[in-house]
This record gives C-alpha cells, sequence and structure tokens, in this order.
C-alpha cells in the first residue's frame, strides 16, 4: 500500500483555473471562481489551505468548496491559519478527480492552497484544459452576491456567496469552457453601487 505523498499546487500538478498567485510557497486564491484541479488513482487525498489575515478577525471569511468527482464533499469558511480537509479516503483505488474552488469574492478576503497530499502511486495530475476560455468582468451578479440567502434585503455576507450559483459560472460549464472572472459587489461600468435615496 502506498504512503500518503505531498504536493504543491504548481501547474505541473493541477489545472489552475481563473486568476491565481503564488506567494510564500502558497497558491493564493482571491477572485470569485479561483481555483484548481487535478485527478489522480489512488485511495485518499487532503488538503491544507492557508487562511489570510482575516480569518481570525473578520466575519466575511473566505467561502471555499472542495468536490471530488463532481459531487461536492466541503462547503466551508476559512476561520484558522491553516486548515487540513480529507476529502476522499477509499479501502479500494478509485479514479478521482477533485476541484477546489472559491465561492466568495476578493473585496472581503482571501485562501491559498498550502499542499496537497494523496495515497496514489503515481501522484496527481492536471485535469485537461478546455479548448475555449470565457472572461467575465462584471459586479454581484457575477459574483453570487446572496445566492444562498433566504432574504433578499440581508446585508452582504460570504457565508452567502456562491460564484457556482452565478450566471457565469453556469455559461462556461454549459459551454464546456474554461473561465476567467473579475467581479465585484457594487463595481459597475458607468456607477458603482449607492444607497437609494428617497424623498
Amino acid at each position: 500500500m502506498s504512503q500518503m505523498q505531498t504536493y504543491q499546487p504548481a501547474a505541473n500538478h493541477v489545472r489552475l483555473i481563473g486568476r491565481t498567485h503564488w506567494m510564500g510557497e502558497v497558491l493564493w486564491l482571491a477572485l470569485s471562481g479561483s481555483g484548481v484541479e487535478f485527478s489522480f488513482y489512488g485511495r485518499a487525498a487532503r488538503i491544507t489551505l492557508q487562511g489570510d489575515d482575516i480569518a481570525a478577525t473578520c466575519n466575511n471569511l473566505a467561502r471555499i468548496g472542495i468536490s471530488v468527482n463532481g459531487q461536492q464533499v466541503i462547503d466551508d469558511q476559512v476561520d484558522q491559519l491553516r486548515k487540513t480537509y480529507t476529502v476522499f479516503e477509499s479501502d479500494t483505488e478509485q479514479e478521482i478527480t477533485v476541484r477546489i474552488t472559491k465561492l466568495s469574492e476578493a473585496a472581503m478576503s482571501t485562501v491559498g492552497i498550502a499542499e496537497i497530499a494523496v495515497q496514489a502511486e503515481e501522484g496527481i495530475k492536471p485535469t485537461p484544459s478546455p479548448q475555449h476560455t470565457i472572461e467575465f468582468i462584471g459586479d454581484s451578479i457575477t459574483c453570487g452576491y446572496g445566492v444562498d440567502d433566504e432574504e433578499a434585503l440581508h446585508t452582504f455576507s460570504t457565508a452567502t456567496e456562491d460564484v457556482t450559483k452565478a450566471y457565469a459560472y453556469l455559461s462556461a460549464e454549459q459551454l464546456g469552457a474554461e473561465y476567467s472572472m473579475v467581479c465585484y459587489s457594487g463595481y459597475g461600468i458607468i456607477t458603482g453601487y449607492t444607497e437609494t435615496i428617497r424623498s
């Protein structure tokens, strides 16, 4: 039985999705939908994430989603400077695809992928890149502001924001295309968000 092997989320090991940034041996995810995807044939996988300075001081923590073979297994807000998730474990070897996605937007918080550990003799490899890429530039509707909130008038919270339920992500998925997103709630092209003044 093979032992757990550790990998950095570099381009030779994972497919980079959206805009990502290397700093201090950590791959940082800031913008909505940024992340990585990889596959392996093995028995287990653990992902170690690194929170930013906001992770210990702010309510609007980075929200992340981790899926295994297309099924979300982790939906969490990163409230620690370092946190490890066991995303897959089995007594038998299986063909596994893991996707890590930042669900919330850059204006509030960031999160880093510190390391990926798998029990797989041949290690991990990037998933194939789609042939086409779509660039999305938008505001809250692109970020998925409030899609998980049952009350429309609640104030902003990263806990209820999920880019994977917004039109941009879903459009790219339906078209089988890669995406890159730049979106911030309240940032418009002509004007940004302003409070409604009533007379």
